[in-house]
């Protein structure tokens, strides 16, 4: 039903218009300038599953950057509801910010080594005031791990005692703790086994289809970005074509 009402409104939840980044490192003559993105504008579509292939090192992950609040753009913007995320002195919109949630590569490296598995979902509620602190917080993260598939038994887990599936569902999870309506998935299943990853897959499809929410899956395996994404984006020479 979310569908349908998208395409008829043609809604466009996110727009990234001519965006462009260069970074440079060193000063005189050590100075070194990288192009990463030239003129790169697509949009996300509500409850649509985008995907955006292209080499290693093409920036893909500077796009899920900029998105999020961790790269200013150089040049041109990004748009959530036609509200711009960053400002002319490069100051980055965190509470529209906050609606973007991005599920990295490597969850162990994105959790805290030392807080639970429960405490990590709690913590995110907390913060971002979706829950207050008792019994409010562990209830909601609760119905959290439930929503992502997480057993409840894993709750004082530390990270290191999960399994790579189960460390990825609790990013997923935390990163639900804000309400999103846009995750972004960076090769979050390129370091799982096939049927993991495909149960993460799933795990996408179903959010997407009960809450509504709108995936950007950044993926160098064109084969399962073309089986699972609605629309596909190739990230080439710094710009995107759609595919």
């Amino acid at each position: 039903a979310a569908n349908a009402v998208v395409e008829k409104g043609g809604a466009r939840m996110i727009e990234l218009k001519n965006l462009s980044k260069t970074f440079t490192v060193g000063k005189g003559k050590t100075k070194t300038t990288t192009v990463a993105l030239t003129d790169v504008s697509f949009e996300i579509a509500d409850g649509k599953k985008v995907g955006l292939i292209g080499k290693s090192g093409e920036g893909k992950s500077t796009i899920a950057n900029v998105l999020c609040g961790a790269v200013a753009p150089s040049g041109g913007n990004a748009f959530k509801d036609g509200k711009a995320l960053w400002d002319d002195k490069g100051k980055y919109d965190k509470l529209s910010g906050e609606k973007i949630q991005l599920v990295p590569q490597q969850p162990l490296l994105a959790l805290d080594p030392m807080q639970r598995a429960g405490n990590a979902v709690k913590e995110a509620l907390v913060a971002t005031k979706h829950a207050k602190r008792g019994n409010d917080v562990k209830q909601k993260a609760l119905r959290l791990f439930d929503i992502v598939g997480l057993e409840r038994t894993l709750w004082g887990r530390l990270p290191l005692h999960l399994s790579g599936g189960q460390a990825q569902r609790l990013v997923i999870a935390r990163a639900l703790a804000t309400e999103p309506t846009l995750l972004i998935s960076d090769e979050s299943t390129s370091m799982l086994d096939p049927s993991t990853s495909q149960s993460i897959l799933d795990l996408y499809d179903r959010l997407v289809d009960t809450l509504g929410i709108s995936v950007l899956f950044i993926s160098h395996d064109v084969a399962m970005v073309k089986n699972f994404c609605d629309e596909i984006y190739l990230l080439k020479d710094g710009s995107v074509t759609k595919e």
